[in-house]
């Protein structure tokens, strides 16, 4: 599994980094961006499993890299001093959300529980099912938890 880093602080790209690298070592580093241009072109280059994404960026949002992706093929993890936008950062389905400064096991059981997850449908199933549920046809949105309990219990 391979990732990558977005924060425009350095001093946390170099902390994450070396816990990354000391106590995730299954985990590959391809690189790191300070801003969001500049994470939208690593991510379009490297096509990363995980991204590790600051709120704050400067003037810009973690959450502005999400009008880049339409489909985002890659799982994200909130990385942020600020409480406030864990609400927001759920709701934009991250995989989880951690407050700086990062605690060591915090980071290693998200990696792992990544590593272990099996996910039996894919991103860009998942986004269609969930705006699917949030439809107000009733029929559907039973239809449709069926499914994706009977998937859950299948894997």
């Amino acid at each position: 599994m391979n990732c990558i880093i977005v924060d425009d602080d350095a001093g946390c790209i170099t902390t994450l980094e070396a816990i990354l690298k000391k106590y995730c070592p299954q985990l590959q580093i391809l690189g790191s961006a300070n801003n969001v241009g500049d994470a939208v072109q690593l991510i379009n280059s490297t096509s990363p499993h995980l991204v590790f994404l600051d709120v704050e960026i400067g003037k810009e949002t973690g959450f502005d890299l999400f009008n880049y992706f339409s489909e985002p093929q890659f799982e994200v993890v909130f990385t942020t001093a600020h409480e406030k936008y864990a609400l927001k950062a759920i709701k934009s389905s991250c995989y989880d959300f951690l407050l700086k400064p990062v605690v060591i096991q915090e980071v290693v059981s998200v990696v792992s529980k990544l590593e272990t997850e099996k996910k039996s449908v894919s991103g860009q199933n998942a986004t269609v099912l969930m705006d699917n549920l949030k439809s107000k046809d009733s029929h559907l949105q039973k239809l449709l938890f069926l499914l994706m309990m009977v998937m859950l219990l299948l894997t």
